[in-house]
């Protein structure tokens, strides 16, 4: 049991000391203010495409089969 806590001090010391110094630091550390902007506007965005997109396949889908359906 000792050994696997000496194990996972010692991985973790690893993995701190070999990680670039970059890794460190938070995920918009050092980038410029577009950053914010760029991911603001791609999860503001992306959940109402993909609802865009679902709510389009079902209102394709419906239409098409209300058109078979007068064919008959």
């Amino acid at each position: 049991m000792k050994s696997r806590y000496i194990f996972t001090v010692v991985a973790l010391w690893a993995s701190g000391v070999i990680s670039p110094t970059g890794s460190w630091a938070c995920a918009v550390c050092g980038v410029d203010d577009s950053a914010y902007i760029v991911s603001y506007l791609f999860m503001t965005g992306m959940p109402l495409a993909v609802m865009s997109f679902v709510g389009g396949i079902f209102i394709y889908t419906l239409r098409r089969r209300k058109n078979k359906s007068s064919d008959a």
